[in-house]
């Protein structure tokens, strides 16, 4: 059982390698002429030994190993078959590409709790019934800075339903978890930024079922609740009880995570609560896992044990064990739907369950069996669960909890220590990988942290969460005692930053590599007695010593990053790192700097910043600055905005300004000291050279200083490689300009389906015209460019292409 579950989730991984899903293996043909009958022949091979003679067959040790060999053929095509169907008919149910941008008037359900911000409103909305908004009547709005719609005529009704992820901006209405609402909305297949580092957004959506991402259009009339949340709303009484620790409970610090651990809540978390957890390596305990919803069931075994001493003829009726599982169980399922019953929830709680079914069977079951039939009814029950990272976590915990306990004699002294040791060290490599940071003082961090949480704050939490309806003084004591524990815990988390050893950011690995460390520690963890577990340790060798390649000397790399309206870019030497713009900031929870350029920085092994070059005072280009600025050492500031950051000296960007990095020359042809414009026309426009290739990056400049250019450089602006000005603006590629260049190569930085509508059809025409390709980052994710130091090829990397899932657009 323990080898058919691994090689059932050998099946479903294997499906993540695949950039886009034949068509032949996802079909409904194939389903009925394929799938059906392999699941057959599995039924009948698991039942052979049942048949009369199969014994005597059986004998013949050539027989039995291909009877073996057939099985584990059966098994994990069978589990690489129904991800494959899961993962075709999610994306199937994406919205239709034909009404992107299209106004839709929706009616349905707030899914889950709403998150307010300054900004605005975002929440997931489960719709019910969808129409497209035909021959509508616009009036201006006073209030409204664009046209608002007010009535509508005839509409065509659509078969939409599912989860779509909405924002509601610039409102701050109340809205409540499980009220019927209709919204006139615009939405867009999911889509997120593809950088080395950084977060797949996408495959995030794909994983949690959202058919679409979008914002709710202004209305007079056709934005409106429809019905309150039903009386008996789950996702209603979470958010009541989210509210009330917030208001009573004074350090929201403490409150936040009060919320993560009681209804699932973690959007109050601020972005120091998130530094400390991840580096400490402590993040799991803020997330409601198998390990809250154990200790749960555990606790509520406690009060049967004692009913049952008290009153000895109970046991006559039902014996204690089975009467105090089914009582954890059912406390089990209620935590799981305070939870808000997600799929990771619900894999939680089914571990549990499973495992009290083996500590109840009349079977002596092995606890490794006893998880090998959980991880094949949880892979049964969501066929993508392998694409999360909770499942891995979750599994390799308990995983390495049994091999740990099983090769325990007897209970020696430190067994919670080692235990706890093994645990942040085995867990060490799926931190980095999923994070792509770990903490060495993890160990020492998760020592202390796992049993206050476990034993103080989810105990006192718990227990206040029971007393809410039957003493509200009661219950907000030990809220507030539990926030007491919290602010201690972070204390001692605080400690532990502050050493040498908190951080380790290593280079990203690649994903060959990544894979054979994977199949590894599968590889350790089989049963004792599995032939050559020894290769375990030999396949996690290459990522362990894997170093990233070096640049050398006269050569440099160009990496135009994945950032959506804005841009931010690295140039690369030998020795040296420049940071080009730096995205956009919209908030706390959507810095580019923040969620792109440290991450990529990272990724790549880079640790300080020679040059943080801002090109000019526009939010899109500068907004990541103070983030990357505080993160990362960084020698000196460039900019034309003397304001882009407080307290920091910053170097003017002027015309004619030059240095040498390794032999790499680096010039500013534009602005000039004294340039009597204060916009886009002031940005930093650099050029990057070695013996035989150049670089220029243009910023956001328009034809004003286009012209200014082709009059005072122009026989420099000669590139092999340009970035497109503005965006692709139309304010901006003059013919002369394009012309003076001659790139081979023009890159694009834009968002998708942007409300600027960069780039304009005219000026991608414009290149093309004259043999330019154009690479734009909404096509191609991070785009990578290397110049060789000799007359060989400019090498081009689009990383969206060379590293799509089939979960991406």
């Amino acid at each position: 059982m323990r080898i058919y579950s691994i090689l059932f989730l050998l099946g479903t991984v294997t499906l993540q390698f695949f950039q886009t899903i034949p068509n032949s293996l996802v079909s409904i043909s194939t389903f009925l002429y394929v799938l059906l009958p392999m699941s057959l022949a599995l039924i009948i091979v698991l039942l052979l030994p049942y048949f009369k003679g199969y014994k005597s067959f059986n004998q013949n040790k050539y027989t039995h190993s291909l009877i073996t060999a057939l099985k584990s053929v059966i098994v994990f095509l069978f589990g690489f078959s129904i991800a494959a169907y899961a993962a075709h008919t999610q994306i199937n149910n994406r919205l239709p590409s034909q009404l992107q941008g299209q106004e839709i008037l929706l009616e349905g359900k707030i899914h889950d709790i709403p998150n307010s911000t300054d900004e605005g409103v975002r929440f997931i909305f489960k719709v019910e019934n969808a129409e497209l908004i035909n021959n509508t009547t616009r009036l201006n709005d006073s209030e409204a800075t664009s046209q608002t719609i007010v009535q509508k005529n005839i509409n065509t009704p659509l078969d939409f339903k599912g989860n779509v992820r909405l924002g509601w901006f610039r409102h701050h209405q109340l809205l409540n978890a499980g009220e019927k609402w209709q919204f006139v909305v615009r939405l867009k297949q999911p889509n997120g930024f593809l950088n080395p580092g950084g977060f797949d957004y996408e495959k995030w959506l794909f994983t949690e079922r959202i058919r679409a991402t979008g914002y709710v259009r202004k209305s007079l009339t056709l934005n409106k609740r429809i019905a309150p949340s039903a009386w008996y709303s789950i996702n209603r009484l979470r958010q009541n009880i989210h509210e009330t620790i917030q208001s009573n409970v004074e350090n929201k610090t403490s409150a936040a995570v009060l919320s993560a651990l009681t209804v699932a809540v973690r959007t109050k978390l601020d972005d120091r609560q998130w530094e400390l957890l991840q580096q400490s390596g402590t993040s799991h305990l803020i997330a409601i896992s198998g390990l809250h919803i154990a200790l749960l069931a555990s606790f509520a075994f406690l009060p049967i044990m004692l009913l049952w001493r008290l009153f000895p003829r109970l046991n006559e009726w039902v014996p204690v064990r089975i009467a105090g599982s089914i009582v954890g169980v059912v406390f089990a399922l209620i935590y799981a739907m305070l939870a808000g019953f997600t799929l990771p929830t619900q894999r939680a709680l089914l571990m549990v369950v499973i495992g009290v079914w083996g500590l109840n069977s009349r079977k002596n079951y092995d606890s490794s069996t006893v998880l090998a039939v959980a991880l094949i009814l949880v892979l049964l029950l969501d066929p993508l669960a392998a694409m999360t990272i909770s499942f891995w976590l979750s599994f390799m915990a308990v995983a390495i909890i049994l091999f740990f306990i099983k090769r325990q004699q007897q209970k020696p002294r430190w067994m919670m220590v080692k235990l706890q040791l093994l645990i942040s060290l085995a867990m060490l490599p799926l931190t980095i990988l999923f994070f792509g940071t770990a903490s060495l003082t993890s160990p020492v961090a998760n020592l202390f942290a796992i049993p206050w949480v476990s034993l103080v704050v989810v105990p006192l939490s718990l227990v206040a969460l029971i007393l809410m309806p039957i003493s509200g003084v009661l219950s907000d004591t030990l809220f507030k005692i539990a926030a007491v524990a919290i602010d201690y815990l972070f204390k001692g988390l605080e400690l532990v930053d502050g050493t040498i050893l908190s951080n380790f950011h290593p280079s990203e690995i690649p994903t060959v590599y990544l894979t054979l460390s994977f199949m590894g520690l599968l590889f350790i963890f089989l049963p004792k007695g599995f032939p050559a577990r020894w290769l375990g340790a030999v396949l996690i060798i290459p990522a362990v010593l894997f170093s990233p390649a070096k640049t050398s000397d006269g050569e440099f790399s160009y990496t135009m990053l994945d950032v959506g309206q804005g841009m931010a870019s690295v140039i690369q030497t030998k020795s040296h790192t420049l940071v080009y713009d730096t995205g956009a900031r919209a908030s706390n929870n959507f810095d580019i700097g923040k969620l792109v350029v440290i991450p990529y920085l990272r990724a790549k092994g880079i640790t300080k910043v020679d040059t943080l070059l801002i090109s000019h005072e526009d939010i899109d280009h500068r907004g990541g600055a103070k983030y990357i600025y505080d993160n990362i050492p960084v020698s000196s500031v460039v900019s034309s905005d003397p304001t882009v950051l407080d307290k920091v000296k910053i170097d003017a960007c002027e015309m004619g300004k030059k240095w040498r990095w390794d032999n790499v020359d680096f010039e500013i042809l534009s602005p000039p000291a004294v340039y009597p414009e204060n916009d886009n026309n002031r940005s930093c426009v650099l050029r990057v050279s070695n013996a035989y290739h150049t670089l220029l990056i243009t910023g956001d400049i328009q034809q004003l200083a286009e012209n200014n250019l082709l009059e005072t450089a122009p026989q420099k602006l000669h590139a092999d490689v340009m970035t497109v000005p503005h965006h692709g603006s139309k304010t901006s590629s003059s013919i002369a300009f394009i012309e003076a260049v001659s790139p081979d190569i023009a890159l694009i930085t834009a968002g998708y389906r942007s409300r600027f509508g960069h780039p304009k059809a005219e000026i991608e025409k414009r290149y093309q015209s004259r043999g330019v390709t154009l690479m734009n980052t909404v096509d191609h994710g991070a785009i990578l460019i290397s110049f060789p130091a000799n007359e060989g090829e400019i090498k081009t990397n689009s990383y969206r292409l060379t590293n799509r899932g089939f979960w991406s657009r």
